[in-house]
């Protein structure tokens, strides 16, 4: 378990990197685990969302934006329909360093919790990720408080 010192620190320089809902679960996820995975996935390289959303003004009508976080059906797609028409590139411009953020925190949190957590993209959120990833995330960090206080408990 990594202290909660050195995790602060991270999340406070860091901070850009995630939206405010993910910070506190983030936080509790990298002091519910073990230090070298909590190391592992402080050390992971992050994507800065206003760089990701200048890219996306320049470049976004090509789907290079969605390319970089990972999206890449929703990228070929905004490639092959000229950013889905031009409405995609718009709201892509909008929108694009939230889902940054949360590709971030995704990329965070499935080195906590290996398996459990599933990239954000564009069709996973539109079904699933935006409504009930953060109760799960929730969910696991409690089911890994419990194991940890069963291990020191015997």
């Amino acid at each position: 378990m990594e202290d909660n010192y050195t995790v602060k620190k991270y999340l406070k320089e860091n901070e850009k990197f995630f939206s405010e809902e993910y910070i506190g679960l983030i936080g509790q996820a990298l002091t519910c685990v073990p230090s070298e995975t909590a190391q592992q996935a402080m050390s992971v390289k992050l994507k800065n969302p206003s760089s990701v959303q200048m890219v996306s003004v320049f470049f976004g009508v090509f789907g290079i934006d969605r390319f970089m976080v990972g999206d890449y059906v929703y990228g070929i797609i905004k490639l092959a329909s000229f950013g889905l028409f031009f409405i995609g590139w718009i709201l892509d411009m909008i929108f694009i360093k939230k889902h940054t953020k949360e590709f971030n925190a995704s990329k965070i949190l499935s080195i906590c919790f290996p398996g459990k957590i599933k990239k954000p993209t564009m069709a996973f959120r539109v079904f699933h990720y935006a409504k009930n990833n953060p109760e799960q995330i929730r969910n696991l960090i409690q089911s890994s408080n419990n194991l940890k206080n069963t291990m020191y408990m015997h």
